[in-house]
């Protein structure tokens, strides 16, 4: 991926605040187009010192102002960016944008996914008929990694899409659904701060006064419930976990929420889960390198054997999460509703959020897990 920066090659503020782009592994490739004066004539420079909202404002530039992008998150100009790195032209067909370059990827958004802070929609990316496999990460706001695989790997879907006969053919016959981003607010507050959730900007901010955490560690969306404890599965002993270790409110991390699926990116994961009919989930967090695939009875035979392949092409360990990581998570969802199989990848090791560094050590058994899985759901006919 590649993002073309137009900045003021004399202007050290600006440079210094152009080091969080690939710090955070946002994209793998950084072109500098120097163009000196640039943003100085754009008006950029008072807005530089509010971090990166004047980031955002010189990046693009007068791009960003032609299409209306100047109060845009991160995410959302990388959104953008990443659709036009694989599109010579983008139009609207019933509501889906068809990118050009990569004519069997969809981009469209959740029903039902408008989401607090932003009112904005969470995107779904599907390759092919797209009703096969469904992988999702940024549950949690920390893990802002697990999103930034995931668009690298649609990227390698898309360049095997236009490369090999044979994979086209197989893909709409089956074919992934993408999600990199389930908890936009979260990952917007542990990026950006507290006013980054705008309406709802005191409400975080209590709770992290509450909590003593930095915002970098805030793992749940703006209302304060942790996207993954919110899933109907086992959810009367996930709150009973939570009371034990003295969770009763909102909080930056592992509150439930006050009933199951009570927020509308939990609802808007399992209303699309009922419409494709998947039949293989995979949900990517961090960190631990382990590999979860069961959730009670009704866990498919399959399921460890699939683990086990994950297992040996990665490195990573076939575990059982603990305590009150238990229940409630959208892996666990997914096994009891559908009874097919699911996983929660685990990636890396270290402290939420991650360093950068992490995703060039990780992504190599990361892109095999995931082209296993995606191989595993093609259908021969």
């Amino acid at each position: 991926l590649t993002l073309n920066v137009y900045y003021d090659l004399t202007d050290p503020i600006f440079q210094s605040y152009l080091q969080p782009l690939k710090d955070y592994g946002i994209f793998g490739k950084v072109e500098f187009w120097f163009d000196e004066g640039y943003c100085v004539a754009d008006n950029s420079k008072n807005g530089i010192d509010n971090g990166w909202a004047g980031l955002q404002n010189c990046v693009v530039g007068i791009t960003m102002q032609q299409r209306g992008m100047n109060n845009w998150s991160i995410w959302q100009i990388f959104d953008q960016l990443w659709t036009d790195s694989v599109s010579t032209s983008v139009e609207s067909i019933n509501g889906i944008a068809v990118c050009g370059s990569c004519p069997s990827l969809h981009v469209s958004s959740i029903p039902k996914s408008q989401y607090y802070a932003t009112s904005l929609k969470i995107k779904s990316y599907t390759v092919g008929r797209g009703d096969a496999l469904l992988l999702c990460g940024a549950f949690h706001g920390a893990e802002r990694i697990t999103a930034m695989m995931l668009y690298k790997f649609l990227d390698e879907v898309c360049e095997k899409m236009e490369s090999s006969d044979e994979f086209y053919t197989l893909m709409n016959r089956s074919g992934v659904t993408i999600v990199p981003l389930v908890n936009p607010d979260g990952v917007e507050i542990s990026v950006n701060g507290v006013k980054s959730a705008l309406n709802n900007s005191e409400f975080v901010s209590e709770c992290l006064a509450k909590s003593g955490l930095p915002h970098t560690k805030w793992q749940a969306n703006s209302r304060g419930v942790d996207i993954n404890h919110n899933f109907d599965a086992g959810y009367e002993t996930v709150k009973e976990n939570e009371r034990l270790i003295g969770i009763v409110a909102p909080a930056p991390t592992r509150y439930g929420g006050e009933y199951p699926e009570s927020e509308r990116e939990t609802t808007a994961l399992c209303e699309l889960c009922r419409q494709k009919g998947f039949e293989i989930a995979c949900a990517l967090h961090t960190q631990g390198r382990e590999i979860y695939y069961d959730y009670g009875y009704n866990t498919p035979n399959n399921s460890l054997d699939i683990a086990n392949e994950l297992s040996r092409l990665s490195g990573y360990e076939v575990s059982h999460p603990q305590g009150v990581a238990v229940g409630g998570g959208f892996k666990d969802w997914f096994i009891e509703k559908f009874h097919r199989p699911a996983f929660t990848l685990e990636i890396g090791k270290g402290e939420n959020p991650l360093s950068p560094s992490v995703f060039d050590a990780e992504y190599p058994a990361v892109s095999k897990m995931l082209w296993y899985l995606l191989k595993t759901t093609l259908r021969k006919a």
